[in-house]
């Protein structure tokens, strides 16, 4: 019974410590201690912002100077104006820096006039003005968030007929048979799920269902990035006319050429990795890293490479949707998965660009009208201060 006890809450503990957010926590504490060469649970707020700043070496978001000529334009890379962390970055690591801390019981804000071992050093006004202090400086050098560059159904079909011409091979060898059948479905699935590569990644076979109409399948997984917590990510997939980047018929492919190789997926990971010989497939799941790899491995290949990642395809899909007109943003951020309005609108400033019925079209038809219009109707409704009062005494 005791053993059976303490296996579970080894279970349990490991099921914690190997999600990617504990990993990176960890590394984090660890390049601390390496670059300040101190205990991390020793640190100050001031020792926190200096190994922040000492940081910035490595990051890769060029912040330029007010009077830089290439300010505003984001592939500038011509100038000396210096590549530091993303404001974005520096929240993250503070977030981590604070949670690891709130985790040994150190929750309450930073008073160095208080128990030092009760304070948190991550919760302090230091790093607070700090990270607002970078946030208004990337702002003011016209830093904007990066967008992936997205995968279309053209890039999309190049990719799958490379990957159909491996498969034809014969002299495959079993591992790398596996991954190309692997990544032509999960590359047709991302594209067409719009969904997280990391959430994809997470996908149990048992989570597929057949549509009754034999039109598709039904996706869905409840781990993911933002799912848990009663949030599920539920998504059809349609079978494709064109059966080169079809998903249904990319996943039949990959479930039933795994199954001549030996390999079942019928239950478990649905895509999955390799050994380090590359010759035995296991039962972990891949990684997004790895799934990126690959595709730009794949795209050099094919001389069409970009600087795509696996999250392209998710974009991909949100745009070729905001091109459809008959597509509305509510069912567009449900397919996708997006929750908040901020990543849609991210996405659809092609759409105020190209299309003509955006605020600033309507504004420029209605310019046309006699300015002593609008002002006769600002002046009749508009204009509360000229009502008069409601209850009056005499």
């Amino acid at each position: 019974m005791q053993y059976s006890i303490e296996r579970r809450i080894a279970y349990l503990n490991n099921l914690l410590d190997s999600k990617a957010y504990c990993k990176k926590k960890l590394t984090l504490k660890v390049d601390f201690e390496t670059v300040i060469a101190k205990n991390f649970f020793e640190a100050t707020p001031e020792d926190l912002r200096l190994f922040l700043i000492r940081k910035d070496k490595v990051g890769r978001t060029r912040v330029h100077d007010l009077t830089c000529p290439f300010l505003g334009i984001a592939s500038a890379n011509s100038c000396f104006c210096p590549v530091q962390l993303a404001a974005g970055t520096v929240s993250s690591f503070i977030a981590q820096f604070k949670a690891m801390f709130n985790e040994i019981g150190r929750a309450e804000p930073w008073d160095s006039t208080r128990h030092l071992e009760r304070c948190n050093p991550a919760d302090s006004v230091l790093l607070r003005r700090y990270v607002d202090a970078v946030k208004l400086e990337q702002a003011m050098s016209h830093v904007s968030l990066k967008q992936a560059k997205p995968i279309f159904l053209n890039k999309l079909e190049k990719l799958s007929l490379y990957l159909n011409d491996k498969l034809l091979r014969t002299d495959l060898s079993v591992g790398n048979r596996y991954v190309c059948l692997r990544d032509q479905a999960f590359f047709k699935v991302l594209f067409y799920s719009g969904d997280r590569a990391y959430d994809l990644a997470l996908c149990l076979s048992q989570e597929v269902k057949k549509l009754s109409d034999e039109k598709g399948y039904l996706l869905s997984h409840t781990v993911g990035k933002t799912l848990g917590n009663g949030h599920v990510n539920e998504f059809v997939l349609p079978k494709v006319q064109n059966q080169v980047i079809c998903p249904v018929e990319g996943l039949r492919k990959c479930i039933e050429g795994s199954r001549d190789m030996g390999v079942d997926l019928r239950t478990g990971y649905l895509f999955r990795s390799l050994d380090s010989s590359r010759t035995l497939v296991l039962d972990n799941h891949v990684t997004t890293s790895a799934m990126s790899d690959r595709l730009r491995k794949y795209l050099i290949s094919l001389d069409i490479y970009e600087g795509e990642t696996a999250h392209s395809f998710r974009a991909g899909c949100g745009i070729t949707l905001m091109t459809n007109n008959t597509t509305s943003s509510e069912e567009i951020m449900e397919h996708v998965g997006w929750r908040s309005r901020q990543s849609f609108n991210r996405y659809s400033r092609i759409n105020r660009i190209v299309g003509t019925t955006g605020v600033a079209y309507m504004l420029a038809k209605v310019s046309v009208l006699k300015d002593g219009d609008v002002n006769v109707i600002y002046d009749k409704f508009g204009d509360y201060s000229r009502l008069p009062q409601a209850f009056q005494f005499d």
